[in-house]
């Protein structure tokens, strides 16, 4: 899929969060997935490391596989937290 075809259908900001509609889930993830790519190796350049918070469950798996699909994030310079909503146990 080129990167044209995951361009959100529609953009609006509600009070000050961008949000982005998309066709369909893989192109969310697709797209959710650049972004991400381009925020970890951005600070990667800037900072010469990066950490994130990565939320878990199958309603991720689509853009974790998108995510280490994509080149251009040196992984060994990434510190990832495993985020669970266990809240209260």
């Amino acid at each position: 899929m080129s990167q044209t075809d995951n361009r959100p259908v529609k953009t609006f900001n509600a009070d000050s969060l961008a949000v982005r509609i998309h066709a369909s889930e893989a192109n969310m993830a697709a797209d959710a997935a650049r972004a991400v790519r381009d925020h970890l190796a951005g600070a990667i350049a800037a900072q010469g490391e990066a950490a994130a918070i990565l939320a878990t469950g199958n309603s991720q798996l689509q853009f974790l596989e998108c995510l280490i699909a994509l080149d251009g994030v040196d992984w060994s310079r990434v510190t990832l937290f495993h985020m669970d909503e266990y809240l209260g146990i």
